[in-house]
């Protein structure tokens, strides 16, 4: 009877539907470790060896691009097959073949065993779009030495070292779908051991009418459904009917003989007639696997499948559509906590047309009336929000795929709420994505009525990590802690945030899932927070060239040097130049390209009043903002002459009256004069205005007020900084007195990071425009911003952040001290709060 069960976990060949493919983003390729108990209780409850039975059609049932591994066990494991692509029939026979010598009875049950080496086989697979499972057999409870099972504390440190192991399954996201089929078996480690991992589990006490529910775990697998599940006793009139429509791609009826069983299969095609040719038959003594294909719209109809013979037999079948829907959240038996909104994903694959839509109803815990959700579509990726969680228990969810109102396929699962604590973080991904080398840091907390919860009393935290999967099936496992180690960008120890840091090594796309594993209130929990997809590039360079290197101006003018910039990398990048402060000064010091963008510009010099006039040499340093960002050249050398204003009138006038009188009359020349000098006012007169005014707005004013967190009521403000006197648009605080850097210094912290705070002036499309509207009055939109150096962070209205803009009245937290900033009267400050960005870098605003 255990076929039964094992033949619907999977189906048939996949058939890849014809028209417009979705992007697969739930792996159909499988990689299963069959892991089957062979101890000695096994020579009572199976046997005839139905675990062969079951497991040949496990075998049959796989799709070529599977992969599939066998281990048995009892005291001890043995690989009766490593983990390999299945390919095609003559692979299924070697499995099979090497399954039979190996389902001898015999020893105890070691369950921990036999888990570590179904990890090991699907962790050794480096394969990318693969969905790697474990389906778990046995008919016992743990039990890895009979002789010791009494022994006072043996089975207690076995249990903690089991799941330990189970802990691993759940991090790295191989569910566990564990069978059991005997009345020696202990359900609550079995049910914990699916919960913990995402997999489900059954009891085999009535296989007739659990195979039904295995069909609900194959949706989860190969995403199939079923259309009958039932035993017949055969006569001459046994059959059933089969529907082949536009959204079947095939159809597969399983066949399990019970004793004595002997019959004819019989295949009539809609039209009546016998049509057995249509059909792939795979009949063997034990099991029959029908296969029927929907070659075109000619197959359409109702066929019948009669079976002549006598006997009794176990009938189930199931369908492969063209359209599946994949629910992605909540997972199958996943844990939430109470009072917190349930993301609804559903990824819809396959042949997708206009009209298509989805609709998802949850079932509450106490049984009410479902809710409806209509699901909002991007591209096949159907998104809602479920929000009536408060009532702890089991929850149903069903979500129906329509096409112009009509149901095309369904899916249905599970999930749990419960007391939990929230899952919180400050993991945010940058749309543009990340480059090879960066050093990003994630900090965590898990929260109970906005209070942060630290290790100890209710809460034991078993594993706390970040899990990062490669598109090439490789994967890494971040570990957080709360230990107050720098290295792990985490400042103090136990107070709850969690830290942790990764170093991006290759490029690609990956996707980030926080994973925390413990036990609450006595009662183990595992919470996932998905974070996102994001991708990992090379630096790439930015190349600077220029045509000339000498030039000439009159004294007091602006020395304008034209340069192409080509920014040859996928990032957006910023191009920082500086010059001695002797020379002069930049009229604009970056320039900011687009990925790919070539850029024909000019730097801009103001030199020196008392540079004299003759010929000087100086050096432009370039730089660029992001340190991994490869540049051509880190200087250009500029020679110029300086002329006086009747020198460079007259080699000006004489070049331009050259070129101009020999073509143009007399009034277009002194028209064009007029219009010029116009212009020239214009252009001279903005450019000034924006100088001296626009760009002298970046000088940070205010006041900040530094007091210690806890401290009396009577207790005087510690220190109180005055920015206007500084006359600078960056300052820095720093909590090391040490600091030779520092505009300020907070003595006595213990701590080492600074504080900075800069200015910046929003982008205009115009300098000259922009200058003339600041003399009419149009006030000048200038921005704050305080950041941490690493590994500070700052604290307000209880968010953690690494920066933020300043706004008037802003208090906020650091380093045990409470920060409360007044802006400068009469300067604009938009009413806009932003905090950085804690994952992609301690330096930009969120």
């Amino acid at each position: 009877m255990i076929s039964l069960i094992i033949a619907s976990f999977l189906a048939s060949d996949f058939i890849v539907a014809k028209g417009e493919e979705v992007q697969e983003l739930v792996p159909e390729t499988l990689a299963v470790s069959l892991v089957i108990d062979t101890s000695g209780s096994m020579a009572d409850t199976d046997p005839l060896k139905l675990r062969e039975t079951a497991a040949n059609i496990f075998i049959d049932l796989l799709s070529p691009e599977d992969y599939l591994g066998i281990i048995t066990f009892d005291t001890a494991t043995t690989v009766v097959q490593p983990l390999q692509r299945i390919n095609d029939s003559a692979g299924k026979a070697m499995f099979k073949q090497n399954l039979a010598p190996n389902i001898e009875s015999r020893g105890d049950t070691n369950y921990k065993v036999a888990l570590d080496e179904a990890f090991n086989q699907l962790a050794g697979l480096q394969e990318s779009n693969v969905r790697k499972v474990v389906v778990f057999i046995t008919d016992g409870e743990p039990d890895p030495d009979s002789r010791r099972k009494n022994e006072p504390g043996f089975m207690d440190a076995y249990m903690e070292s089991l799941w330990g192991s189970v802990q691993n399954f759940a991090v790295n996201k191989f569910p566990v779908y564990a069978i059991g089929f005997s009345e020696g078996i202990r359900a609550d480690v079995l049910s914990r051991i699916a919960s913990d991992t995402g997999g489900d589990f059954k009891v085999l006490s009535d296989p007739v009418t659990l195979a039904s529910s295995f069909f609900d775990i194959l949706g989860n697998l190969k995403n199939r459904k079923g259309f009958i599940n039932q035993t017949m006793e055969l006569n001459a009139d046994s059959g059933f009917d089969i529907t082949l429509d536009e959204y079947t791609s095939q159809s597969t009826i399983v066949i399990a003989n019970r004793e004595g069983a002997a019959y004819e299969v019989e295949i009539r095609n809609p039209g009546g007639e016998i049509s057995n040719e249509t059909a792939n038959i795979n009949k063997t003594d034990k099991y029959t696997i029908i296969t029927m294909n929907n070659r075109d719209s000619a197959s359409y109809g109702n066929w019948r499948l009669n079976l002549r013979g006598t006997g009794i037999v176990d009938v189930f079948g199931d369908r492969d559509l063209n359209i599946k829907s994949w629910l992605v959240s909540p997972l199958v038996s996943s844990q939430h906590p109470v009072k917190e909104p349930v993301n609804i994903e559903v990824n819809v694959t396959g042949e997708l047309k206009d009209g298509i839509s989805a609709i998802a109803y949850v079932t509450g815990a106490d049984g009410s009336g479902a809710e409806e959700i209509v699901l909002e579509n991007e591209n096949g990726i159907f998104t809602g929000t479920y929000d009536k969680t408060e009532t702890p228990g089991t929850y149903s969810i069903e979500v129906r795929v329509l096409l112009n109102e009509e149901i095309i396929t369904s899916t249905q699962e599970t999930f749990n709420v419960r007391i939990l604590p929230v899952l919180k973080n400050n993991f945010y991904m940058k749309e543009e994505g990340y480059r090879v080398g960066e050093v990003i840091g994630i900090n965590s907390s898990l929260n109970m009525s906005e209070t942060r919860l630290k290790q100890g009393g209710d809460l034991t935290i078993t594993n706390y990590s970040l899990l990062i999967s490669h598109e090439d099936g490789t994967s890494e496992q971040i570990i957080l802690t709360d230990d107050g180690q720098e290295a792990n960008r985490d400042i103090l120890p136990n107070d709850g945030i969690w830290s942790g840091q990764i170093t991006l090594v290759k490029a690609t796309t990956a996707k980030a899932t926080l994973i925390v594993t413990g036990i609450y209130k006595n009662e183990s929990f595992v919470l996932e927070n998905s974070l996102g997809t994001y991708k990992i590039m090379q630096p790439g360079e930015i190349v600077i060239e220029r045509e000339e290197e000498a030039f000439s101006l009159i004294k007091g003018a602006t020395l304008s040097i034209p340069i192409t910039i080509t920014n040859r990398s996928e990032f957006r990048e910023t191009l920082n130049f500086a010059i001695d402060e002797q020379v002069g000064k930049l009229v604009r010091d970056k320039f900011i390209l687009e990925p790919g963008e070539t850029k024909e510009t000019a730097i801009e010099i103001e030199l020196n009043r008392d540079t004299g006039e003759g010929n000087h040499v100086f050096d432009i340093s370039l730089r660029t903002e992001n340190e991994l960002t490869v540049l051509s050249t880190d200087y250009l050398t500029c020679k110029v002459e300086v002329l006086s204003g009747l020198q460079g009138y007259l080699r000006t006038t004489t070049t331009f009256m050259q070129r101009t009188f020999e073509s143009l009359p007399m009034p277009v020349l002194i028209l064009a004069a007029v219009l010029i000098l116009i212009l020239l006012i214009f252009l001279i007169g903005g450019a000034v205005l924006y100088r001296r005014i626009y760009l002298g707005a970046k000088i940070i004013g205010g006041q900040m007020i530094c007091q210690p967190r806890i401290a009396d009521a009577s207790d005087e403000i510690s220190s109180r900084f005055n920015f206007e006197r500084l006359n600078k648009d960056k300052i820095i605080i720093s909590f090391n007195e040490k600091n030779e850097n520092a505009d300020y210094r907070i003595k006595d912290t213990g701590f080492t990071y600074d504080l900075i705070i800069t200015s910046e002036v929003k982008k205009v499309k115009s300098a000259v425009l922009a200058g003339w509207r600041t003399l009419f009055g149009k006030s000048v939109p200038v921005e704050y911003f305080i950041k941490a150096t690493v590994p500070g962070i700052l604290e307000k209205d209880g968010e953690i952040l690494t920066g933020k803009m300043l706004v008037d009245n802003d208090e906020f937290e650091s380093g045990n001290y409470i920060f409360r900033y007044t802006m400068p009267a009469g300067r604009q400050i938009e009413k806009k709060e932003a905090g950085s960005n804690i994952l992609e870098g301690r330096d930009e605003k969120g």
